[in-house]
């Protein structure tokens, strides 16, 4: 199930949670694009009862230094942005000094920060 949003913040977070926990049968587990709204996501899962990870698992995107800091300790995907912005740049590069450069296609490979805020799925 897919939850759109306007932004990614704390805000859009909390809304989209709370729109999950109204669902029956209730998912078991939330990936966000951005831990801003994985923290949202875990405040609505707490008001409204729900034990992470145990009831519930919630994953960011991003890695932010707060995400470490949250309760429990948010479990993200970590982008590398430096390696991200040198390959952007030197791909500008290169197609500004050719302008007949063929289109590149690249990937960097996310690294998965395991913390506390998922679990394996377990039947209930």
């Amino acid at each position: 199930m897919i939850v759109p949003t306007k932004h990614t913040d704390i805000r859009d977070g909390f809304e989209a949670m709370s729109e999950i926990l109204r669902i029956s049968p209730r998912p078991s587990a939330l990936a966000t694009i951005s831990d801003l709204m994985a923290i949202g996501a875990m405040d609505a899962a707490k008001r409204n009862g729900i034990n992470i990870p145990e009831d519930f698992s919630i994953i960011g995107y991003d890695d932010i230094p707060f995400s470490a800091l949250t309760t429990p300790p948010l479990t993200t995907i970590l982008q590398n942005k430096e390696e991200l912005s040198k390959l952007a740049v030197s791909l500008l590069q290169k197609s500004i000094l050719n302008v007949n450069s063929v289109p590149q296609q690249i990937r960097i490979t996310p690294q998965l920060i395991e913390r506390k805020s998922t679990a394996p799925f377990h039947e209930k």
